[in-house]
């Protein structure tokens, strides 16, 4: 079974288009991880793809691999390095969903170091934070990210302090008939810690199973309604309660089915059509866990999620 993070399936009402395909990108450090750029142009760039060797940052979220600010090393003081995910063009003309979602780990000094999710689309000569994307016909849905009082030496927003553990964060955007320059050009997904001139024993950030989804649309006349469905195991890991939250704009009926690591079913429920399915805690044993949403047997959106004490 495919170890997805907070796997997603696009739902859209997409008027004026004859068809939608999606683009999808799932970089899980195992596999290709070819569209992952570190920036060669920063000298002392501490980005590395390998299997994380400290003692917070232990091991992957899937095994073995993740992208760490050094696999073995606290990071340095004045430091800046980056990495870079170019996403393939979106044509223009309906309206479109993009979707960043990526479990993390970080271990920094609150207030001062941390790490932080820039974008840049073609023709753009700045890169710009993620949260401050906000083009006024454009809807902004972030998850478990930072906000923008949660800053670093710099006034930056950022992912900064300790996380306690793992964590799974996303980013949800909405265009409307090529409000950005990128739905016929490229966007560019930038991630970047930085540190400031005091040297701590911290261990940075470190990142794994990132998610990359657009939907596309080309010129029609026919309108068209996806049926899949977008959710996410929020919070993940599951240490108490977390739900199964589920965009069902249009209130469709599904069965939620989750099993455990070894694909036997652990628990079925029919006929859900609320927003928000609950998990709890204390009806899993600690392990990894996967769920499918369907509806008469056809899947409409899948994932995984991790029971911790």
């Amino acid at each position: 079974m495919k170890k997805l993070i907070l796997f997603l399936v696009l739902t859209m009402s997409c008027f004026a288009i004859k068809a939608q395909t999606l683009y999808t990108a799932f970089i899980d450090f195992e596999h290709d991880h070819s569209l992952i750029k570190i920036d060669t142009s920063q000298p002392n760039n501490i980005w590395q793809i390998g299997r994380p060797s400290k003692v917070i940052f232990n091991s992957a979220y899937s095994l073995p691999n993740a992208i760490v600010t050094d696999t073995l090393h606290y990071y340095p003081a004045n430091n800046k390095s980056s990495f870079r995910i170019d996403v393939v063009p979106t044509p223009v003309g309906c309206w479109g969903i993009g979707y960043l979602g990526f479990n993390h780990k970080y271990d920094t000094r609150p207030n001062q170091d941390g790490g932080y999710v820039e974008i840049k689309y073609e023709g753009d000569t700045n890169w710009t934070n993620i949260i401050f994307d906000t083009d006024p016909q454009m809807g902004i849905f972030p998850s478990n990210f930072y906000s923008a009082t949660d800053t670093i030496t710099g006034g930056i927003p950022a992912f900064n302090g300790s996380s306690n553990g793992w964590q799974g964060a996303s980013f949800q955007w909405t265009w409307f008939l090529g409000v950005k320059s990128f739905l016929h050009d490229t966007l560019s997904i930038r991630f970047t810690f930085k540190s400031d001139s005091n040297q701590s024993n911290n261990e940075g950030w470190m990142i794994d199973d990132i998610y990359i989804l657009i939907n596309q649309c080309s010129g029609g006349i026919e309108s068209y309604e996806s049926s899949k469905l977008l959710s996410a195991v929020v919070p993940n890991p599951v240490c108490s309660d977390s739900y199964i939250e589920i965009q069902n704009y249009h209130n469709q009926p599904f069965d939620i089915v989750i099993y455990n690591e070894m694909g036997t079913k652990i628990q079925e429920t029919d006929n859900v059509v609320q927003n928000k399915y609950l998990i709890r805690n204390s009806d899993f044993r600690n392990g990894l866990y996967f769920y499918q949403i369907l509806n008469d047997g056809k899947e409409l959106s899948n994932g995984k999620f991790v029971v911790e004490d």
